[in-house]
């Protein structure tokens, strides 16, 4: 302690005399002039006498000029260390029906492999709510009831000054610091930690809740000695290194969430059924907090599980009306509000502004493997520019001045969710996909007003819709595009069809239809038409719109009859509410020509398309593409009645008009002469359709691409007439090299590439070269099987052409195994008097008597 006192006396020389007694005593001094040694740290300028009584008394007497002194504790008096074992800081309390974790044991395996002669640093890192807090607090209470600690420090580690105060107070309790000055307190805690007594002390210390990882920059224990461990929801990669690991805690396993729920409402004497506790444990995502909050509101409440799940699903509450009104274990926030802080210290990282706006995106996507691609859509870059987390002027002044020209670079993209990332919001994999805990997604939406929440859902929406790969080219993307348009569409969907029915609900719902799911397209637009038109009535644009699809794939599914009394139904409707020429009723009527094609009525269905087409040349001119489709629909169709000629003949016309019209390098143009030169080759002159598309191929690589859909249609359809006019062999070869390309393009398990094979393995047979054949069906047979079944015709009939050309290239005793198994499998799948099993048996007995007489040679059999 120092002390600085000045005063002006009356007498000329400031004479006096002072003295203080030594502390924790009474002390007296009667000595003229300067004070003695005994009294260290006093002095008195001039004589006299001065008496001072009492602990830390001080005493003047005369007139002084001037006064200084530097007092210090005595050695009798400063606080002893604390005996050890010791604690400061206070541990938070065991939660009710705490559960013990995997995270448990790794972190005490971890924290007892390498005893106390090396230093230990473990970071436990992850969402909020997860409950790193409770288990760094199981393990200090372990430890100490083990006796393997002689000093615990559990401190509060959300500020700097929160952990230099908590040092510092360590430094008072353990190191004999003073307590009036924080940061020399702190400071020497720290080196006592580095410079441990002679005495080794087995200390811990828990730095809790670490907010800011820049807090700890000069406040890291001791890396040698002792142990400690961390809580914080950043994941910044100054946190882990050679002298610390990070321990990821993830959500309760569902197994957790069960014995959770169990524990904790059996205490009141309540029981749930467990497959309703299972659910409820799936909704609220196996969130430790999530839970014990639910568990709490179903006990204050009384409420059931089921009643409590529908409160979650209601779209007009939110998270904080599902919190009980006194939160459970001492917790501070509700669910809703945990993560807010979480999300403000995103913001002001990578490009600030971003990481809020990036998470309202997240929001109303899955929760699970969302594209990194639907984020870096111009349309989301659009939405992140508009809506940086701003000023509100700032905000509208970027709005008037960008007009729509300001794009978020993608690289920006990427920083605020790395931001994200950082604070365990979400689960990015960079390049590749992110992951959203639901309830975040959840609190998220819950903060947007209905405005924000509108144009949010809309740009989300643009952003899924242009993410779409082209017609069955990824599989796999689409179908995580389709989990991600049915997760926005549970979140906001009424936003997606009022004006309108938004493109990316038609695209869901079609993509299904083009991976070769037809009965799936059917029932998800028949859906999707009752559910508008129970919200939007049965007349409204968006339900006839949905009501169209659901006749398209009605028909796509093996119901031409079905399908084409919807679209009788919708033509009439549109044409009675929207008026004749509706693109609605337009598109009904051509539609109902495929399916009287289909139904096998060709003529009248070519009567029907004459109808639409003047009905499209009156209203649009014919210096359009769309009635060039129409007439080469009829053109086809009177094809396919028996006048191949004819259909030849017109689709010449439709050519010759659309280069006039649109060029002869228009993909358009290049289509229409791939479709004249089949009627040719169907008409009788296969060479001429040879050399048609020959050309046409040259023409598609150079303006579309050789990897472009039509590109390899149009070789695919060459091949078939190769082999048609006699050379079965370049047919073959011709697939087998567009087979090899297209592959890495579209996937082993798209469409096209099944109907190449099926291809392939007809010319391959063709050709007589049997091992090629039997090695292309055994390749035909294996996709037949993963994307029809084992049951379809086809794949049977693959099956059977197997087993045939085995026997055929020389391999009789294959052939009869092959046939073997057929068998089987037919007579579990057919009556035992089905016609096919015959034919089987007989092939089964005629390769089983080949091989039986022609034995293999033994060089051959080994």
């Amino acid at each position: 302690m120092k002390i600085w006192r000045q005063r002006k006396g009356h007498g000329d020389h400031g004479h006096g005399s002072a003295a203080r007694a030594a502390p924790g005593m009474p002390g007296e001094s009667r000595k003229d002039g300067p004070v003695g040694s005994s009294i260290p740290g006093v002095q008195v300028s001039s004589t006299g006498i001065a008496l001072a009584h009492g602990h830390g008394a001080i005493a003047i007497s005369g007139y002084v000029n001037e006064f200084k002194a530097e007092l210090q504790l005595a050695d009798a008096v400063r606080p002893q260390p604390a005996r050890w074992p010791h604690r400061v800081g206070t541990i938070p309390s065991r939660a009710q029906s705490y559960q013990h974790r995997n995270e448990s044991d790794l972190l005490r395996r971890a924290m007892t492999t390498g005893g106390h002669t090396r230093g230990l640093c473990y970071v436990l890192t992850g969402l909020g709510g997860v409950g790193k807090t409770q288990l760094a607090a199981d393990m200090a209470r372990s430890l100490l009831d083990a006796e393997e600690l002689d000093v615990l420090v559990w401190v509060d580690a959300t500020s700097e000054s929160s952990l230099r105060s908590a040092y510092a107070q360590a430094g008072v309790e353990l190191c004999r610091a003073d307590p009036e000055n924080e940061e020399k307190a702190a400071r020497q805690f720290l080196n006592w930690l580095e410079y441990p007594p002679e005495r080794p002390c087995r200390w811990l210390i828990v730095l809790d809740d670490v907010a800011d990882p820049d807090d700890l920059r000069e406040l890291w224990p001791s890396p040698d000695h002792g142990r400690t461990v961390v809580t914080t929801r950043r994941r910044d990669s100054v946190l882990a290194g050679t002298e610390r690991s990070l321990i990821p805690v993830g959500l309760f396993t569902p197994a957790d969430s069960l014995a959770y729920f169990a524990s904790a409402l059996s205490v009141h004497h309540r029981r749930e059924p467990s497959d309703e506790l299972e659910v409820l444990a799936d909704d609220l995502g196996h969130l430790p907090l999530a839970l014990s909050q639910a568990a709490a509101y179903l006990i204050d409440t009384g409420m059931n599980c089921a009643d409590y799940r529908d409160l979650l699903a209601d779209r007009t509450a939110t998270l904080l009306d599902a919190a009980p009104d006194r939160l459970p274990d001492g917790q501070t926030l509700a669910v809703a509000v945990t993560w807010t802080l979480s999300v403000e210290r995103a913001d002001e990282l990578g490009r600030p502004g971003l990481a809020r706006p990036t998470l309202q995106l997240l929001s109303f996507l899955s929760s699970h493997n969302t594209p990194e691609t639907v984020l870096s859509t111009p349309h989301a870059r659009v939405y992140l520019a508009i809506h940086r987390t701003r000023s509100i002027i700032k905000r509208l002044h970027q709005r008037a001045a960008a007009d729509g020209d300001m794009i978020v670079p993608v690289r920006d993209v990427r920083l605020a969710l790395s931001a994200l990332q950082r604070l365990s919001l979400i689960d990015y994999r960079p390049h590749e996909a992110v992951d959203t805990h639901q309830l975040v997604q959840r609190a998220t939406r819950d903060s947007l007003d209905n405005d924000t929440c509108r144009i949010t859902a809309r740009a989300v929406a643009d952003a899924l819709s242009t993410s779409w790969p082209d017609s069955g080219s990824d599989p796999q993307l689409a179908q995580l595009l389709r989990t991600s348009t049915t997760a926005l569409f549970n979140h906001a969907q009424q936003m997606l069809y009022d004006p309108d029915l938004h493109d990316v609900l038609l695209k869901s719902g079609h993509s299904l239809g083009e991976v070769g799911q037809p009965s799936a397209a059917r029932d998800y637009f028949r859906q999707l038409s009752e559910v508008i038109a129970s919200q939007m009535g049965a007349e409204h644009f968006s339900t006839l719109s949905a009501r169209f699809a659901h006749a398209h794939w009605l028909e796509r599914s093996g119901d031409p009859a079905g399908a084409a009394a919807a679209f009788t139904e919708i033509h009439s409707d549109a044409e009675r509410i929207l008026g004749l020429d509706n693109v609605v009723s337009l598109g009904a009527r051509r539609a109902l020509a495929a399916c009287v094609a289909n139904a096998g009525d060709p003529l009248h269905a070519a009567e029907i398309l004459a109808s639409v087409l003047d009905d499209v040349e009156r209203l649009y001119g014919d210096d359009l593409v769309s009635p060039l489709d129409i007439r080469c629909e009829i053109a086809e169709l009177l094809g396919e009645s028996g006048q191949e000629a004819e259909a030849a003949q017109r689709l010449d016309e439709v050519v010759a008009d659309a280069t006039s019209v649109l060029g002869p390098k228009d993909p358009h143009t290049l289509v229409y002469r791939v479709r004249s030169a089949f009627w040719q080759g169907a008409a009788g002159d296969e060479l001429g359709a040879v050399v048609t598309l020959r050309h046409v191929v040259n023409a598609q690589t150079r303006v579309m691409g050789s990897a472009d859909d039509q590109t390899l249609l149009t070789r695919l359809l060459l091949a078939h007439w190769e082999g048609s006019a006699g050379d079965a062999p370049k047919a073959a070869a011709d697939l087998t090299d567009l087979i090899d390309e297209a592959t890495p393009v579209l996937g082993s398990d798209h469409p096209r590439i099944f109907a190449m094979q099926h291809s392939l393995a007809r010319w391959q047979a063709e050709a007589a070269n049997a091992p090629a054949a039997a090695a292309a069906y055994e390749q035909l047979l294996d996709s037949s099987r993963r994307l029809l079944g084992p049951e379809h015709p086809d794949t049977l009939a693959a099956w059977g052409s197997l087993a045939h050309w085995q026997g055929q290239a020389g391999d009789p005793a294959s052939a009869a195994t092959t046939n073997a198994t057929l068998l089987a499998h037919m007579l579990e799948v057919m009556e035992p008097d089905h016609p096919h099993l015959s034919v089987i048996r007989d092939n089964l007995a005629h390769w089983q008597r080949i091989a039986h007489d022609h034995p293999p040679a033994p060089d051959e059999a080994t």
